[in-house]
C-alpha cells in the first residue's frame, strides 16, 4: 500500500492503524467485498429483518470494517460458531418490536431500502440520524453504539443518499 488509508472518525483510524503491516484487501480502491456475506459465511451472524446481520450475543451492533490477509492460521472454534448460529434471534422472537417501529414498513422477509431511503430523507424525519427499528432491536443492547458514533455513521450514509438524488 502506497499511502496508508484516511479515516475520518476514530474507530475507522483506529481499524486502519491496526493492520497497517498487513496486506489489506478492503478497504482499498478497486477491491469490492461482500463483508456481510463473508461473516455470513464465517458464522458470526445471521440475517434480520433489518436488512443486516445480528447475532446472538451483539445483536446488531457490530460492523465488519476491513478485511485482512495475514499468513497465519486460523481455527474455527464450534463453540464461538455454534454459538452464534444457534442463536438467531429473529427466529425465536416473538414480538418483532424491529418490524413495528419502523415507519414504512421496511423490514420484512426482504427489507425495503427504497423506502428506508426516500423516508431518511424527508425534512424533519426521525430516521435521519437514527433507525428506529434498528433501535428498538432488544438483543446486544448493552453493545449499542453511542450517540455520536450513530450520529457519524447516519451523517455519512445520508450524505451517500443525498447524493443519490434520492428526493
Amino acid at each position: 500500500m502506497d499511502e496508508p488509508l484516511a479515516g475520518s472518525e476514530p474507530l475507522d483510524r483506529m481499524s486502519i492503524n491496526m493492520v497497517e503491516n498487513f496486506l489489506v484487501l478492503y478497504p482499498s480502491n478497486g477491491v469490492q467485498i461482500d463483508l456481510r456475506a463473508l461473516g455470513k459465511q464465517l458464522g458470526w451472524h445471521t440475517d434480520s429483518p433489518l436488512g443486516i446481520g445480528i447475532n446472538g450475543i451483539h445483536g446488531i451492533w457490530f460492523a465488519y470494517r476491513t478485511v485482512v490477509l495475514a499468513n497465519t492460521f486460523y481455527e474455527s472454534h464450534d463453540r464461538a460458531r455454534t454459538n452464534h448460529l444457534e442463536e438467531a434471534p429473529c427466529v425465536k422472537c416473538v414480538n418483532r418490536p424491529c418490524v413495528d417501529a419502523c415507519p414504512v414498513d421496511a423490514p420484512g422477509v426482504t427489507f425495503d431500502l427504497q423506502a428506508c431511503m426516500y423516508e431518511r430523507v424527508k425534512e424533519g424525519s426521525a430516521c435521519a440520524y437514527q433507525c428506529l427499528a434498528r433501535n428498538a432491536c432488544p438483543v446486544g443492547t448493552e453493545y449499542r453504539y453511542d450517540q455520536d458514533q450513530m450520529r457519524y455513521h447516519y451523517q455519512k450514509s445520508l450524505e451517500l443518499i443525498q447524493a443519490k438524488k434520492l428526493t
